[in-house]
């Protein structure tokens, strides 16, 4: 596929030699930076226990991509799991904070001992630091940052929190986000062709430009994160970023791909995918898609079902044949109102059971299916081990370019063409996930796009722009599938799409009175082992505890 050719073209070479990244660049006394670099990047794509925890169980069910089939799943009730709630923050800095942080300190040494240049390199540690950075901010708020990582190099063993503010836009003494992927963009646009860490680079094989781009395209994620708090300074970052250029196509993605590999628990294997493949039996790991999720798959188009829901969903035989575990697939059926029903967010497994016989699924796909009748992701594409992680798609950009339209013209025009543009790209990007070229067919994605309503407009009312922002970030967060904590931030950040808002669980069992977290706690272990530190970060959320009862500095008040 060319998609594959332009942004994975090394990616065999590179994947076959995972056994090369997963040695540790801690331990060794020299280290290759390009090897470490690739290291990271796999790293922060992560295995299957933070995937599960953070990315899963808690911010794709708090979001509703899915919903539980047990009360385990603790983001689908708005409940503490601490173990749950610590994994994303245990796995990042537990490696991609530490590596990313010792190979800026040995590049910086490079330079100094040897001479050698390095801005071009330093450019890219840059941006992945942001990238890893602000997950950790967006899902708990204050976090180590600036003295993070350094126990090694510099003897900080107990890193000071900073601000979200100071985080993301500096403070005289700290380069904020924005800043860095700015300097690291202009840097790399005057690198022009140049290749940077090679083929060790396991995402654009060293390709500078293609990194440019996806700086670009990171400042207006992180601009219009921010753009409801600090917005003269998001916007002059984004108009920058917009000039300089981003995401054009699918081929400039950030992603990596991924091989099966002996090790079902390597980095060789998609995180994600292992959460539904290890140990899953008959319960398809007891994630199904929420009622949110396939209610816009079945009924956000009044003209067209979406292409992508045969090849984005299944329903699965429960039964056990011959060693192998859902061997049969039911298609959806048009004419069966309740086929491919999603499971709606907060129910009890009891509830989930009665609410399949209600549904008929025992007639409409097996006898025994019960509750297994909600579909799951599709096994043939969407959680093979060899499925890409995507870290920051087209479709995404394109969406925030239409957001801009809407809200800031002065940046950005044509707000349907973004639109329409980011679902193709979408729909589209699942061919990713395909092993024999394009997956959704194209016709059918064109048939879809031409029967929406055009966006945009003229002398559009307050209730009219909401609407289109509505629309926008309803096909943003189907395509942010997997990414759970983009979809989470973006939710906390708007609001939207407002079903989610108004579908908020109301569970017994809930601490948050009915309302989707504003963030995760912080594990209970740096009270401990740096309380000074986490007192003051305390002192900085919104409500002066460390709960998830906090809106984030940012976030659209949920509390």
């Amino acid at each position: 596929m060319a998609i594959l050719l332009a942004a994975g073209m090394g990616l065999a070479s590179c994947t076959s030699h995972f056994e090369d990244l997963n040695t540790d660049p801690n331990r060794p006394t020299k280290v290759d930076p390009a090897q470490q670099f690739g290291w990271t990047i796999a790293k922060t794509a992560g295995d299957r226990y933070e995937n599960w925890r953070g990315n899963l169980i808690y911010s794709s069910c708090m979001i509703q991509h899915f919903a539980g089939t047990t009360m385990g799943w603790s983001g689908d009730y708005y409940t503490l799991n601490m173990a749950y709630n610590n994994a994303q923050w245990e796995r990042n800095y537990g490696h991609p904070v530490k590596n990313i942080e010792q190979l800026d300190f040995n590049l910086q040494k490079l330079a100094e001992e040897e001479g050698r240049e390095i801005e071009e390199e330093m450019a890219l540690v840059n941006i992945w630091k942001v990238f890893v950075y602000h997950r950790l901010t967006d899902l708990y708020g204050p976090v180590p940052f600036s003295e993070a990582g350094r126990g090694y190099t510099e003897g900080i063993i107990n890193p000071r929190y900073d601000s979200e503010q100071t985080i993301y836009l500096g403070d005289g003494e700290v380069m904020g986000m924005l800043e860095m992927l700015d300097e690291a963009a202009i840097t790399l646009e005057a690198a022009g062709g140049s290749n940077v860490f090679g083929n060790a680079d396991i995402m654009f094989q060293g390709d500078a430009q293609k990194w440019a781009k996806f700086a670009n395209s990171m400042i207006l994620r992180l601009g219009m994160r921010i753009s409801g708090v600090a917005e003269s300074e998001a916007k002059a970052f984004m108009q920058k970023a917009i000039e300089r250029g981003v995401m054009e196509s699918n081929m400039d993605i950030a992603y990596i791909e991924h091989e099966f590999g002996n090790d079902p628990y390597g980095l060789g294997n998609n995180g994600v995918s292992q959460v539904f493949l290890e140990n899953s039996g008959a319960s398809g790991h007891d994630f199904r898609f929420s009622e949110s999720f396939m209610n816009v798959l079945k009924h956000f188009n009044t003209a067209q079902i979406d292409p992508r829901l045969e090849y984005m969903t299944g329903v699965y035989n429960a039964g056990f044949d011959n060693g192998q575990y859902f061997e049969t697939y039911y298609p959806f059926d048009g004419s069966a109102p309740t086929s491919y029903d999603g499971l709606p967010n907060g129910l009890e497994p009891v509830q989930a059971q009665a609410l399949a016989e209600e549904k008929g699924f025992d007639e409409l796909f097996t006898s025994g299916i019960g509750h297994l009748g909600f579909p799951q992701p599709n096994r043939t594409y969407m959680t093979t081990r060899e499925a890409p992680t995507i870290f920051m798609s087209y479709a995404e950009t394109e969406f925030l370019l239409a957001e801009i339209a809407v809200r800031f013209p002065e940046l950005a025009q044509d707000a349907n063409g973004h639109y329409q543009n980011g679902i193709v790209a979408a729909m589209e990007m699942l061919d990713l996930y395909s092993t024999s070229g394009a997956l959704v067919p194209r016709d059918e994605i064109q048939n879809y796009v031409n029967s929406l309503p055009v966006l945009g407009g003229n002398n559009r009312s307050p209730l009219e722009l909401e609407s289109d922002l509505d629309e926008i970030h309803t096909q943003k967060w189907l395509a942010l599938l997997f990414n759970g904590y983009e979809a989470y931030a973006e939710w906390r950040r708007t609001q939207l799409p407002s079903f989610v808002t108004n579908n908020q669980v109301s569970h017994p069992q809930g601490i948050t009175n009915g309302r989707i977290p504003g963030r995760l706690k912080y594990p209970d272990i740096e009270q401990g082992t740096n309380g000074a530190s986490w007192a003051k970060a305390v002192d900085m959320l919104s409500n002066g505890e460390d709960t998830f009862l906090n809106d984030l500095w940012w976030a659209k008040k949920n509390f």
